[in-house]
């Protein structure tokens, strides 16, 4: 009996013991599955607080720099702000001109590509919005040698000015009746090309000479036209390698185009010059030219007594209108120039 009992017992946990670890199984599982929902759910609740609490921080941060500005009262943070705000602006903002890019040139369509490539380039960087108007004087060739650039001529940005040759003027003479046929041009048409909203004091004309084969340093010139350094000069030329157009230099001791010492002095005193200063001389050209317009009125070139024609415009804009002649230390191009 006892056996029977015993095994009935046994029987009896045996089933016991077989329906409870289900019953345990099932508590498991249940719990898990609790889990597999309720954790996602607690990470977004965890990340919209912080993203809340961000965005609390934000507004209580601006109303607190609003308020103070406003009250006159500015927190540090709030000089800072301004500061950088201002900083940001005046960087990013450039004064609005009107340049007109001219030169004179023989058979310049030789080297039309380089050229015209360069001219468009220092235009677009310089005068953004198409503030800007192209003026060659050519002669000798009736080749349009801007031709190919169809997108300029439509948008009626060039000129091209031509001449018969002379045979009974020689060269220096040929070239400054050139130049003075881009100068006259300017000076007699500006009007009627310069946007309504813009006046002669906006202008500024530069003279590139046509035969250069050198990447022109443009943020050397766009600088030349910002405040303060605009402020300084009437006309600036730039610093060169190896600077050789000696013939329309005169420093203001008036020692000119042959004068070695006043080379060498004259370098010397550039190239220890910062890059916002200038220096002052009676005439230089190197490459290219920048010119208010203001400051060509009722001017020309004027090649006499064996001087260069550079020397000629510049004096009688001295006579005329007490116009500074200065020289930049910042380089005009990039490489070598032949």
């Amino acid at each position: 009996m006892r056996q029977h009992r015993n095994s009935g017992t046994s029987q009896q946990v045996s089933q016991r013991r077989h329906y409870s670890l289900p019953l345990l199984e099932q508590h498991h599982h249940h719990h898990d599955h609790g889990n597999d929902w309720q954790r996602p759910l607690l990470r977004v609740r965890f990340l919209l607080l912080l993203l809340l609490l961000f965005l609390v921080v934000l507004c209580t941060h601006f109303l607190t720099l609003h308020s103070s500005s406003a009250a006159g009262l500015p927190p540090e943070i709030a000089s800072l702000a301004a500061v950088s705000t201002t900083a940001a602006a005046a960087a990013g903002t450039k004064s609005r001109r009107f340049g007109f890019l001219v030169g004179a040139a023989k058979n310049v369509h030789q080297k039309v590509d380089h050229v015209s490539d360069d001219l468009l380039r220092v235009a677009h960087e310089i005068f953004p919005g198409g503030n800007y108007h192209i003026v060659i004087s050519e002669e000798g060739t009736s080749h349009n040698w801007m031709g190919h650039n169809s997108t300029e001529q439509q948008a009626q940005k060039l000129t091209i000015l031509r001449t018969e040759k002379n045979p009974g003027m020689d060269r220096i003479s040929r070239l400054a009746y050139a130049r003075n046929q881009y100068l006259e041009f300017v000076q007699q048409e500006h009007a009627g090309i310069i946007p309504k909203d813009m006046t002669i004091e906006d202008c500024v004309m530069i003279v590139f000479d046509m035969d250069f084969t050198c990447e022109i340093e443009w943020t050397s010139i766009g600088t030349a036209l910002e405040p303060p350094l605009m402020e300084q000069w009437d006309a600036v030329s730039f610093n060169i390698a190896n600077y050789w157009d000696w013939y329309a230099f005169e420093d203001v001791q008036k020692r000119g185009s042959y004068d070695k010492t006043a080379h060498t002095q004259f370098l010397e005193e550039l190239n220890a010059l910062r890059e916002d200063q200038l220096l002052e001389v009676i005439s230089a050209f190197a490459i290219a030219g920048v010119y208010k317009l203001s400051h060509l009125i009722d001017t020309r070139y004027v090649y006499e007594q064996g001087e260069c024609e550079h020397k000629g415009l510049h004096k009688m804009m001295k006579e005329k209108h007490n116009s500074r002649i200065m020289v930049s230390p910042m380089p005009l191009y990039r490489f070598g120039c032949m």
